[in-house]
């Protein structure tokens, strides 16, 4: 369910909670456009249970063109 998913996506920061468990919560690379940014829970499949799957959008404030890449989206966790 939606209610069980607590994402909250701010200008430097984003927090991702799935039934109170934490996937992620931190300060963020670089700022986003909040307006720009969102999240989404998905369902796949027919088979029962259905497969459900967090989409999270984040806009940059200022677009890097192929220089200044993120090493990770939150600050901590392993670089892509």
């Amino acid at each position: 369910l939606i209610s069980d998913v607590r994402c909250r996506i701010g200008r430097r920061r984003l927090s991702l909670y799935i039934f109170d468990e934490k996937i992620m919560d931190g300060r963020l690379t670089d700022n986003v456009d909040m307006d720009e940014s969102s999240w989404t829970l998905d369902k796949h499949g027919t088979d029962y249970p259905q497969r459900k799957e967090i989409m999270i959008t984040l806009k940059k404030e200022l677009e890097t063109q192929g220089r200044h890449h993120w090493p990770t989206i939150v600050q901590g966790e392993p670089a892509m």
